[in-house]
């Protein structure tokens, strides 16, 4: 019994760790992208209204040097080192997730335009958020990152009573996968002057901090209006190839894919499928070991549904039927409609 149960928490910290290290690879090519100038630009230019009016080629050149992934750290006392390590490149190690350092994902400064000063730098940090199931709310993360942002100038930007001299910070939040009934909207948290008695002037002065929340949409639910959810969803979803991306990001976007955008599309497409046939061997396997005929019907089972979801697709594209219009072509009864319905 002794030795059932060592195997058992070896299979169990084994798989634990691999699936650490398969998210910490994705999520590395995922601030990879996010980090890329061309998809920083596009960002900027949605969502920082000094840069709405510059074309996106010009907006790179506002974005100081190369931006800091993963290396800058979040909490009191270890961000200003980290600045330090991070001019050294130190490397960034796979972690179980909600272990070790927590790090800003994309950090950089950016060049304000036609500013009356002679150079106006902010700083903004890039989170990817694969989904938004924790156990806190989201904006209350992302105010806690401004406030670090803000509270790490202190002796590296300015010094005693310099307040003024205090940049301005944005956070910017991806959301992958929202809740359904928050998805394919951006929303803003900004410090606001309210005037409670009389008429104070309004100088702006407090206008140093603002949060972005962008959540995307499911690449199959139909292209967004806003352009910057169009793009970072099609980016993001594991329903199109790394060549199908290419072929939407250049066709609808007019975004000239670089050699760095294709090979990091590329990866994280590739590390996406490899978790999944990972996890679908998993199961399987643990299928037989629950017992071999109940693993083999299953398998046979999702296979059957996973090919009959791809035929119901297929007609679709190519006639312009609605889902029922499909499913009866292809003789599905009527009782399993709904369960592919709700699978498109």
């Amino acid at each position: 019994m002794e030795q059932d149960d060592t195997i058992q928490l070896d299979n169990h910290l084994g798989q634990t760790l691999g699936n650490a290290d398969y998210d910490a690879r994705l999520d590395e090519h995922a601030k990879e992208l996010l980090a890329d100038k061309t998809i920083l630009s596009e960002m900027i230019k949605r969502l920082i209204p000094d840069f709405q009016n510059i074309p996106i080629e010009e907006i790179k050149s506002y974005i100081n040097g190369t931006p800091y992934i993963g290396q800058i750290r979040v909490h009191p006392g270890e961000t200003n080192p980290s600045f330090e390590e991070a001019v050294r490149s130190l490397g960034q190690e796979s972690r179980i997730p909600n272990e070790g350092l927590a790090t800003f994902d994309v950090l950089f400064t950016l060049t304000l335009p036609d500013s009356n000063e002679v150079c106006v730098e902010v700083y903004v940090d890039v989170e990817a958020q694969n989904s938004e199931d924790l156990p806190y709310r989201l904006e209350t993360r992302a105010v806690y990152y401004l406030a670090r942002l803000l509270s790490s100038q202190y002796q590296r930007d300015f010094g005693h009573s310099e307040y003024n001299r205090l940049r301005k910070v944005y956070s910017i939040w991806i959301v992958m996968e929202p809740d359904a009934r928050n998805a394919n909207t951006i929303s803003s948290i900004a410090f606001r002057q309210t005037a409670l008695l009389g008429n104070p002037e309004d100088n702006k002065a407090y206008d140093k901090a603002e949060a972005f929340i962008v959540r995307l949409q499911k690449f199959e639910s139909g292209r967004s209006e806003d352009r910057l959810i169009g793009l970072l969803s099609t980016l993001f979803t594991v329903d199109l190839s790394p060549v199908e991306k290419k072929e939407v990001i250049s066709r609808d976007f007019g975004i000239p894919v670089t050699e760095h955008i294709e090979r990091v599309v590329a990866n994280m497409c590739n590390y996406s499928s490899y978790v999944r046939n990972h996890a679908y061997r998993d199961g399987m396997q643990q299928g037989i070991q629950d017992g071999m005929q109940q693993g083999i019907q299953q398998g046979m089972q999702q296979g059957a549904s996973e090919e009959k979801l791809s035929n119901i697709r297929s007609l679709m594209e190519t006639t312009n039927w609605t889902p029922k219009q499909a499913m009866d072509a292809l003789k599905i009864p009527p009782a399993d409609q709904a369960k592919y319905a709700a699978m498109l």
